[in-house]
């Protein structure tokens, strides 16, 4: 019995890692698609709650692959708090190895260049 009770846990224990990960990167992909968004559109296009989208916001915050970025200004109702990720944090490098000559790039996570 307490056999099936740790596996259960660990089950799911594991699930909600899972869980947290697709949540990650639901927001990741729809913040390197549009490059600056507000919690409650994030909450929109990725189909989370406004509270899960709010607690990967603030984890990705916190690790600094986001920065506030400044609210939007709107007729009624509250500003929204916009948010863009960071791209220098990731960066690809492409080298093109030719018969005589070698060219290479370094992009950022948006795929800006950032010298050759």
């Amino acid at each position: 019995m307490a056999q099936a009770t740790i596996r259960s846990a660990a089950t799911e224990a594991g699930s909600v890692s899972i869980q947290r990960q697709a949540s990650l990167r639901a927001v990741f992909e729809a913040m390197l698609a549009s490059r600056t968004l507000s919690r409650a559109e994030l909450a929109r296009r990725t189909g989370l709650s406004k509270q899960t989208t709010s607690e990967v916001m603030r984890r990705l915050e916190a690790a600094g692959w986001i920065r506030l970025t400044g609210k939007t200004h709107g007729p009624v109702g509250r500003r929204a708090t916009t948010y863009e990720l960071v791209g220098a944090n990731a960066c690809v490098l492409g080298v093109d190895l030719g018969g005589t000559k070698v060219h290479v790039a370094l992009a950022d996570l948006f795929g800006d260049l950032i010298c050759e």
